[in-house]
């Protein structure tokens, strides 16, 4: 949408020569000696000022005796009464702006007026000019006592930050009243009006502007607009209007009007007759205000283009259609319109463009051209062309070197967002546009890095910086540049905005925008560089003083936030997200008291939050998440009345949730999750009406859910899970309409859930209250009022029945009522419902009977282990292509493991641990090849362990525990290079441990990191520390071997000694012999060492005292001799940790070393047969008593 042209330059040019025209014959009729103003009036202005705040001295003339000699103030020389009162902002520039090219842009905070506005104005009751537009009224609402000046003629009162609500109708006591501008476009908000009928009052109106005001609820606002026969400008820009029937109505102001936009609204597909016979309309702006598919007129039944409008207002200067869905060709007779000057079109053929000459302005964003073989030709006639707009428009091919161009006029293009079809060369005629001022080339050069032949490889255009040294705009975001920011970039002294996001430039940005006298520092307001490879913000930035908009975020920029970054009095928007800052957050930053938009996210940035923060009195979003922040969040946040997104999740901020946090009225979200708050919710949460997303998950918040919470009827998300918080889920809950998620899990909650706790959530989506001590009794016959994706009940006692009410729920895709005291027979209405579901969780429950799973079509993991299930697994695998997990353990299932789940080729995780499932591991396993997680443990396989098992691609975990396999470890094994967890604990294995365990590269790798984007949902069991406990999102930081309660013989390998990354080693119960190989050192992360039960023999080895981190140490019941080793770690573990070892002696044993500890090894000799009839007798002993297997009693 173009935002202005010389049509409405013509429409107020001719009213301000309207205005002049009444002071001349004031003037002329008065004496030459002028009066002063009148005292009333002066005090009147006075009281005005007062309510005002004036940082920039605006109003700093307001002094003395003579208010008519102020700043802004015009009086009557005859009469000195105040006419004119002009306070607009001086601040309102206009730059080039992506989609929207003139938009104007304000300063405020700097140069513009806040407070509000006194009814001290009512005073100066002969005013006939007022204009309080492009300040900061505070959000107050617009003055009702504005209507009882009767006589202003003119009243602007635009985007001037007024609150929100609808227009006063006392502005229709206006009855003088010629210009009225209330546009607010420009500022984010929402103002409506409901009725339009004060209008009638305004009958002299001639300039109308509502532009981003909805009059949605205006039914008739078109009969309210026609009366006004005198109306000569119609801005409804943004203005949600209503439908009218395009034949109803002929409007009073179809001779008068020369500028009507209606852009940005649905007036639905017929263009009405209305619009077609505005004889003087010159300024015609319909863009995306045609929704409904093509635009069409009932004299052809579809024409695509609507050609009425050219036939009936060949006077058109300026026309928007853009964005309408229009299809087919453009229509010759535009070519008819001989004082257009500007245009927005679509195209297919641009032949028609000779006929337009005078053509300043052309824009055709957005609409394909690529069939329109010549387009630059054709456009290169237009030799007084200003602006050409031709973004995403498909441009075909044109040999960069193949024309000249006679754009010597062309102040403004836009070519962002097409491929040019010219590879990484940038065409000759580009580089010598003379009078260019906005260059838009973003998304332009597919073909990878920009490049010149003069150096062959040069990846920044410096030829455009050296040739076009008048650019204000630059942008060539996305376009895969490489290599450093160019230092020439300082010479642009006009250069108002910068844009190079998303390519991999790097380098030092203060090396490249200049020195401090650089004239860029005067100049530059603009800078984007976000998604780059920056690694430097230095202190030089403070020398930008009039940057208002800085974006770095996603680059590697080190190092502290530079402590000139306060000093940039004009900043309103700072990203510095996603990179590596280090350091604290300077105190200083609290002098941006201008400040909207801070994002310091995902850094490394420590200390506390600045206790200068809270000074940010503009500041509306805040973002400090995942960062190393400590201390308290600052009591005086409250003061911030702005603030509407408050994120400090993922910090170690401590202490309670201030009590003056309720004080934020404005506030929409707060996060602050992960972190480390104690203390209660505040009671007072309730009065935050505005708020629609809370998380506090992941602290130690205690108390009650505060009473007053289910007050905030705007609420969408709420997160209090993994806290203290006690007492009874409020039933309130129930009444919260808008909320869309609900999470209380994890905390300790009591009491029982009923249908009034659900009672009016009809948008609730996402409900999770598992772990609690929490009881869901929902009446069976009761029918949710509504459809949620998400339903978490774990660890609640939901049972003893499946729950009925779920039965009419039909959009569920996770499903977690795991350990929730349900048992009996899945009921076959489930299946029935559950062709939705991707994620089931039903384990540890009491569940029996057979599974029917083969309409889940769209399941991608289920876990139901830990039940009564039975019968073999279905053979219907096939028709479940989207699995990824599959957790079956500790069931009762029997039959051999199903080949057809080798026909999963998603899979990920499979679990049959527990079951009774015989016969042999499937070979087609091995073709599986995203199966990272094989668990068959504690089940009657049986055989050898097949040598096809290292063909396996990328198993991470594997687990044959329990089993009855036999015959040595296959040497493929070690072909498993990611291998992380080997069991195969408990078989019948014999023979030695494989000497190239080495090869298990991702085990004895030491520069190895976690892959942090692995987590597992499921979990295997793994024995270590002698506990068995369930590992499942650090299954990815566990690396464990087990290969106790085999048979397994000779000594062990120093080359198991070489995986530096094992953390749990258990060799126990077998028939190893030899010493402790002494490299057991290099196991420097070792946790868990179990080798007891074993004929080990020798000393125990001085090295195994540098193992730091080992917190379980088991050497009992072999043959070692000689003194423990003496150290600080290894005294820590007790004689539990090496008993049956005769030949040991010292701390902690009660037996004393002799001097010569020689003599061990020969008592050992001489009395090896006691030895071994006394381990023999003990281990007997332990067997019967049921703490060890013995061959033979089925251990499977």
């Amino acid at each position: 949408m173009a935002a202005s042209s010389s049509t409405a330059s013509m429409i107020f040019l001719s009213f301000a020569l309207l205005v002049f025209s009444t002071f001349a014959r004031t003037s002329c009729a008065a004496t030459f000696t002028n009066a002063t103003c009148i005292e009333r009036e002066r005090e009147a202005l006075l009281e005005f000022k007062r309510g005002l705040i004036d940082n920039s001295n605006l109003l700093s003339s307001w002094v003395g005796d003579d208010c008519c000699s102020w700043k802004g103030v015009r009086c009557s020389k005859r009469t000195g009464r105040v006419l004119k009162l002009d306070l607009r902002s001086p601040c309102v520039v206009s730059f080039y702006f992506d989609d929207e090219p003139l938009k104007p842009v304000l300063e405020q905070g700097n140069c513009s007026l806040t407070g509000h506005i006194h009814p001290s104005l009512m005073e100066l009751q002969h005013l006939n000019y007022l204009d309080l537009s492009w300040n900061n009224y505070s959000y107050t609402k617009i003055p009702e006592f504005l209507g009882s000046l009767s006589n202003l003629v003119y009243l602007n009162l635009s985007n001037a930050c007024f609150a929100f609500g609808d227009i006063p109708l006392h502005l229709g006591n206006l009855s003088n009243l010629q210009y009225l501008d209330l546009n607010i476009q420009y500022l984010r908000g929402y103002a409506t009006v409901n009725n339009l009928e004060w209008l009638s009052g305004l009958p002299s109106l001639k300039h109308l502007d509502l532009s981003g005001i909805s009059v949605r609820n205006a039914q008739g606002w078109l009969q309210s607009m026609s009366m006004l026969s005198s109306l000569q400008f119609l801005g409804l820009a943004f203005c949600s209007l209503p439908k009218v029937d395009p034949a109803a109505l002929q409007v009073n102001f179809s001779t008068s009007l020369e500028f009507l936009d209606l852009s940005y609204n649905n007036l639905g597909s017929v263009i009405p007759n209305w619009l077609l016979n505005l004889s003087s309309i010159r300024h015609l702006d319909l863009s995306s205000s045609f929704a409904e598919v093509a635009v069409s007129f009932p004299t052809e039944g579809a024409v695509s283009f609507p050609t009425e409008i050219i036939n009936n207002n060949k006077q058109l200067a300026f026309l928007d259609l853009g964005y309408n869905s229009m299809r087919g060709e453009l229509p010759k007779n535009l070519s008819n319109l001989c004082h257009l000057f500007a245009l927005t079109l679509a195209v297919n053929n641009l032949e028609w463009l000779s006929g337009l000459p005078s053509l300043k302005h052309l824009d055709l964003s957005g609409i394909s051209v690529r069939n329109a073989q010549g387009w630059l030709q054709s456009m290169s006639m237009l030799s007084s062309l200003q602006f050409l707009g031709l973004a995403r428009c498909y441009l075909p091919k044109v040999d960069p070197a193949a024309l000249q161009v006679n754009f010597t006029s062309l102040e403004f293009l836009d070519l962002s967002g097409n491929n040019l079809g010219i590879g990484s060369v940038i065409p000759n005629w580009l580089l010598n546009l003379s009078s260019i001022t906005h260059l838009d080339l973003s998304s332009s050069f597919a073909g990878g890095a920009i490049s010149f032949s003069i150096e062959g490889a040069v990846s920044f255009p410096t030829e455009i910086i050296n040739n076009n040294k008048q650019l204000a705009f630059l942008g060539l975001e996305y376009n895969s540049m490489r290599g450093e920011l160019p230092k020439n970039l300082s010479n642009l002294c006009h250069l108002f905005a910068l844009k190079l996001a998303g390519n991999g430039l790097t380098g030092d940005i203060s090396a490249a925008l200049g020195n401090p006298f650089s004239c860029l520092q005067n100049t530059l307001r603009y800078l984007d560089l976000a998604e780059n490879k920056i690694s430097r913000l230095g202190d030089e930035i403070g020398y930008f003083k009039n940057l208002e908009y800085i974006d770095l975020s996603r680059n590697s920029v080190e190092g502290p936030i530079p402590v000139s970054l306060p000093q940039l009095s004009s900043l309103k928007y700072l990203y510095l997200g996603f990179n590596k800052l280090t350091g604290r957050i300077p105190e200083s930053i609290g002098q941006l008291s201008i400040l909207e938009y801070i994002d310091l996210s995902r850094n490394s940035i420590e200390g506390p939050i600045p206790v200068s923060l809270p000074l940010l009195s503009s500041l509306r979003h805040l973002y400090l998440g995942y960062n190393k922040l400590t201390g308290i969040i600052p009591t005086s946040i409250g003061q911030m009345s702005n603030l509407e997104f408050i994120e400090l999740l993922g910090n170690s901020i401590e202490g309670p949730i201030p009590v003056s946090l309720p004080q934020l009225s404005s506030l929409k979200s707060l996060d602050l999750g992960n972190n480390k708050l104690t203390g209660r919710i505040p009671k007072s949460i309730g009065q935050m009406s505005n708020l629609e997303y809370i998380a506090l998950s992941g602290n130690s918040i205690e108390g009650p859910i505060p009473e007053s919470l289910p007050q905030l009827s705007s609420l969408k998300h709420l997160y209090l899970g993994y806290n203290k918080l006690t007492g009874r889920i409020l039933e309130s809950i129930g009444q919260m309409s808008n909320l869309v998620e609900l999470d209380l899990s994890n905390n300790l909650l009591k009491g029982v859930v009923t249908e009034l706790h659900l009672a009016n959530l009809t948008s609730l989506t996402a409900l999770d209250i598992s772990s609690n001590e929490l009881a869901v009794k929902i009446n069976p016959k009761v029918v949710a009022p509504f459809q949620a994706s998400t339903i978490r009940m774990s660890n609640c006692k939901v049972g003893p029945q499946f729950p009925t009410w779920l039965r009419a729920q039909r959009n569920i895709r996770v499903l977690d009522l795991s350990n929730a005291s349900i048992s009996g027979i899945i009921p076959d209405w489930f299946y029935n419902i559950s062709f939705n579901i991707e994620t089931l969780y039903l384990s540890s429950n009491e569940l029996s009977g057979e599974i029917s799973l083969c309409n889940m079509k769209s399941l991608k993991g289920f876990d139901l282990s830990n039940n009564k299930l039975f019968g073999t697994l279905p053979e219907c695998w096939k028709r479940l292509g989207q699995l990824q997990a599959i957790n079956l353990g500790n069931n009762l299932f029997s039959g051999q493991v199903a080949t057809s789940l080798c026909s999963i080729t998603e899979l990920s995780f499979l679990g049959l641990q527990g079951n009774a499932f015989s016969g042999s591991i499937p070979k087609c396993l091995s073709t599986m090849t995203n199966l990272e997680i094989l668990d068959l443990g504690r089940n009657k396989l049986a055989g050898r362990i097949p040598s096809w098992i290292g063909r396996m691609v990328q198993p991470r975990v594997l687990n044959l525990e329990f089993n009855s396999f036999y015959g040595e470890i296959p040497m493929s094994i070690c072909k498993l290079r990611d291998l992380r967890v080997l069991n195969l604990a408990h078989n019948n294995l014999s023979g030695s441990i494989p000497l190239c365990f080495d090869n298990l590269t991702t085990m004895s790798d030491p520069k190895y990191l976690p892959d942090t984007n692995v987590s597992y949902s499921l979990g295997v069991e793994v024995q270590m520390k002698n506990i068995t406990q369930v590992y499942t999102s650090a299954l990815r930081y566990l690396f464990s071997i087990d290969l106790s309660n085999n048979i397994l013989n000779r000594d062990i390998p120093a080359e198991l000694t070489r995986l530096c990354n094992l953390e749990n080693l258990n060799l126990s119960q077998n028939d190893l012999w030899g010493r402790i190989p002494p490299e057991i050192a290099n196991l420097k992360k070792l946790e868990s060492l179990d080798l007891s039960i074993n004929q080990l023999s020798g000393p125990i080895p001085q090295s195994l005292s540098e193992l730091d981190s080992l917190g379980y140490l088991n050497l009992s019941f072999n043959q070692l001799s000689g003194p423990i080793p003496s150290s600080a770690h290894l005294s820590t573990f007790t004689n539990e940790s090496y008993l049956g070892n005769d030949a040991l002696c010292g701390p902690p044993l009660s037996k004393n070393c002799s001097r010569d500890h020689g003599q061990s090894n020969d008592i050992h000799k001489q009395h090896g047969d006691v030895s071994e009839a006394f381990l023999e007798t003990v281990l007997l002993s332990l067997a019967r008593q049921n703490y060890l297997p013995i061959a033979g009693d089925g251990r499977d």
